[in-house]
């Protein structure tokens, strides 16, 4: 039977092809009859069709209202709870219909990122119990005839998927998303800011809070890539009043001005925000804090940023200035812990994360950068769950990244960042050097854009280290990081380059420095002790990732292997049983392999790399250098030629650990 019964007007049939098409490719099986006219009888596959489907689909025109057989239909939808009615244009509805919830398409131009379309799908889905899905391949339903229902995957495609590097995509989207702005130049003019000392009210008033708090603001948006702010001598001498708003933007020659309020009362501080557009006198964003007054000067810090981070989305400045971004101060918060709750690799935290995402992207349906995340996020589900993981579960959450990354291309058309992203989804799907020309489109885009040259040679730094080019991503990071130092994806990524290139005592020190502000990839510090051989900080880092993550997937694994740092060759025989499991995640095998490697047995870490595939190539962790003896070995390099590496160094030059004996790079050796 049926999904989906497509009930229109002739003269509405091309819109009728889009729903029926874009229905389709959302997983329904859907029937819908393109030689129906009015004045002929159901026919008996029609009456059949109509009968048997889960749900009716009615697309309300001022044509289709008229139409003695849509209103038919509609009414016996109705009858058994099975419409779904659609406003394709304004029309008023037959009475009896207007009391039906009717989802609202009106100039619906087949776009399938289109958030009020992931809604109807959505409510499609709950109406039928369909959970979402691709069609199976071949032709979509013919006319009259009822579409195939998709077919399941097998579990080995599930588990070739899975292992596609989704962990490695995430990293890299991260990377994107939290980096744009760390090379971008401010190409609009500065936005200007006067600060006001806040107002001290109510009790304990007078003790230099609301001094205090503009202070701390003033020193954030210092710190503000365009804005210019205007110096507290200044800001003190400057009293504004309802009706000289403009006397102020003239004398200080600013286009805004911040002021606000404090307060304390029963051990807590109360802080109110207010920006105003000095032209008009219009508020443009406010927004109170309510916090524990335990210690006033971070509390200040802390309100400080906060204040910064709204200023910058609201104003389009600094992290607001990247394409993409959204001028929603909530949308942004949404985004940010969102971003949060992803960092934590487990199913729960990573389903928490795309709720918050999508709440993103309601309050604000134009956020591409927040699309692009939801789609990571989506592919990189299916890692965490395991191999034993639902397909069709797996399908939807292909569906859902694919439906994201529609939006998230339709709203970046034409720019640098599309070309980006279309890089890191070929290098995804294992075409490194179409990869590359598309990240040399997006350099050249760029310095049309900008007027100066962009810097990355052939890709982004998570690239680069993919591929073996990692001194020359440690450069471009090295900047990046210098001008973001407390961007978590772009310390991270310095710390393997500076570990993967030897530089062991600056890769320590910054990890050392991001503990102390708990605030970095705990993960990314163990393999750092493992290639430095320092055992101790290995012992040290490894607790402070139990602590610090108690519902870490694989903790009895973990707690196994932290009790055998001593003993070599019983962490060996552990780890070969421990593989022999049939349920592990590709990330599981991945760290397992990594231990096989530090425990000095790099013949079992290339076992563990056949059971992935050519995927455990995939990531930034095959240059470590606990992974040198596994990358000597014949059947890895047999294995990076699969990957298509020799391919891309062969035409985009070699990496750091690889040469070629032959000039044709026929024979090679790595170290």
């Amino acid at each position: 039977m049926p999904d989906l019964f497509l009930s229109y007007s002739r003269e509405d049939q091309a819109i009728a092809r889009r729903f029926a098409t874009r229905l389709q490719e959302a997983g329904f099986s859907v029937w819908w009859d393109q030689a129906l006219h009015p004045g002929e009888a159901f026919d008996q596959v029609t009456e059949k069709a109509l009968e048997e489907a889960k749900a009716v689909v009615v697309l309300w025109s001022r044509t289709s209202v008229q139409s003695r057989w849509v209103r038919a239909e509609a009414t016996q939808a109705s009858a058994d709870n099975r419409l779904v009615p659609v406003m394709i244009e304004a029309c008023k509805r037959p009475i009896m219909f207007e009391l039906t919830h009717t989802a609202d398409l009106m100039g619906w131009s087949g776009d399938a990122g289109d958030p009020r379309w992931l809604a109807f799908i959505e409510s499609l889905r709950r109406h039928t119990g369909c959970s979402s899905a691709t069609p199976a391949d071949g032709e979509a339903s013919r006319a009259g005839q009822s579409a195939q229902a998709p077919r399941r995957p097998s579990r080995r495609l599930i588990r070739m998927s899975i292992a596609a590097g989704a962990v490695v995509m995430a990293a890299a989207l991260a990377w994107f998303l939290h980096s744009t702005s760390a090379d971008a130049d401010v190409r609009a003019g500065n936005v200007t800011m006067v600060v006001l000392p806040f107002d001290e009210v109510g009790p304990g008033s007078g003790v230099g809070l609301g001094a205090g708090m503009a202070d701390a603001i003033r020193d954030s948006l210092d710190r503000v890539r365009g804005m210019a702010v205007t110096p507290r001598t200044s800001s003190l001498s400057i009293k504004p009043r309802a009706g000289n708003l403009q006397e102020v933007r003239r004398e200080l020659g600013v286009a805004h001005m911040l002021e606000g309020t404090t307060s304390q009362d029963g051990g807590q501080l109360h802080v109110s925000v207010r920006l105003v557009e000095l032209d008009s006198g219009r508020g443009l964003w406010s927004q109170d804090y309510n916090r524990p007054a335990t210690d006033i000067f971070n509390l200040q810090k802390d309100i400080a940023a906060k204040v910064a981070q709204a200023l910058q989305v609201k104003l389009g400045v600094g992290v607001g200035h990247q394409p993409g971004m959204t001028r929603n101060v909530a949308a942004y918060e949404a985004f940010l812990q969102a971003g949060a709750q992803g960092a934590v690799l487990t199913p729960d935290s990573q389903r928490r994360a795309m709720a918050l995402m999508d709440r993103a992207v309601a309050l604000d349906p134009d956020f591409a950068l927040a699309w692009a995340a939801l789609s990571s996020m989506a592919s990189t589900m299916p890692l965490l769950l395991g191999m034993n993981v639902d397909p069709e579960e797996v399908r939807q959450l292909q569906r859902r990244s694919a439906l994201a990354q529609q939006r998230y291309e339709a709203l970046m058309q034409g720019t640098p960042d599309l070309e980006t992203v279309a890089g890191l989804r070929q290098w995804h799907m294992g075409d490194l050097r179409s990869a590359a020309r598309h990240f040399e489109r997006a350099s050249q885009l760029r310095e049309q854009r900008d007027g100066t040259p962009a810097s990355g040679g052939h890709g982004p730094p998570i690239f680069l280290l993919s591929v073996g080019h990692v001194q020359e991503a440690a450069e471009v990071l090295e900047r990046q990081v210098a001008r973001d130092p407390l961007n978590a994806e772009l310390l991270s990524m310095l710390v393997a380059a500076y570990s993967n290139t030897g530089r062991h005592d600056a890769a320590i020190a910054k990890v050392e420095e991001a503990l102390s502000a708990s605030g970095t990839d705990i993960l990314t510090a163990t393999m750092v002790a493992m290639a430095a051989g320092d055992k101790a900080r290995l012992r040290r880092w490894h607790s402070l990732l139990m602590d610090r993550n108690p519902d870490i997937p694989g903790r009895d694994f973990n707690t196994a292997i932290a009790g055998l740092l001593d003993r070599p060759a019983a962490a060996l025989t552990y780890l070969g049983n421990y593989l022999e499991r049939p349920d592990l995640s590709p990330l599981a095998i991945a760290i397992a392999m990594m231990y096989q490697a530090y425990f000095g047995d790099a013949t079992a870490a290339l076992e563990g790399c056949r059971k992935m595939g050519e995927d455990c190539l995939r990531g930034t962790d095959i240059w470590m250098p606990i992974f040198a003896e596994l990358r000597a070995l014949p059947g890895t390099r047999e294995l990076m030629r699969r990957r298509g590496l020799v391919d891309y160094w062969r035409e985009f030059g070699a990496g750091d650990f690889c040469k070629p004996i032959e000039p044709d790079w026929s024979e090679f050796e790595c170290r």
